[in-house]
């Protein structure tokens, strides 16, 4: 049986801040996301787990049975994801909805004919807006 093979992207350590300073209390909050989801990941039989990372943080990423794809500084984040996504089976993305960001992932992993293990990109950029749904909920 073949392994199936999926590609973790958390914004903050797999590079989406690689253009900047990565603030501290920012990366901290994001490493402990990913290094509990890759933990879950990586025990799973017959699943190989391939994780986004900015060059700066990869020493620091627990990667015990994941394979990384290290982000280089000058790289864009959205050309590597783009790349990476065809070399897997599935994408799990975490990404902030400010800027539409979390939707453009999705918006990326659907184009590419992979499966999102998260909402579809329209669910996430019709929900993102919490100000404009609350607004729309009152008038009803």
């Amino acid at each position: 049986m073949t392994a199936m093979k999926i590609l973790v992207f958390e914004y903050v350590t797999g590079g989406g801040l690689n253009n900047q300073e990565l603030p501290e209390s920012l990366f901290a909050e994001a490493r402990l996301m990913l290094t509990e989801l890759l933990a879950l990941l990586t025990r799973l039989p017959s699943v190989t787990v391939l994780v986004m990372l900015d060059k700066r943080v990869v020493n620091a990423i627990n990667l015990v049975n994941a394979e990384p794809i290290v982000l280089e500084s000058g790289q864009h984040w959205l050309e590597l994801l783009v790349k990476s996504t065809h070399e897997c089976d599935a994408v799990w993305p975490i990404a902030p909805e400010f800027d539409n960001l979390l939707a453009l992932v999705c918006n990326t992993v659907q184009s590419a004919g992979k499966r999102l293990l998260s909402s579809p990109a329209d669910a996430v950029s019709l929900t993102a807006n919490k100000f404009f749904n609350l607004s729309a909920l009152m008038s009803l």
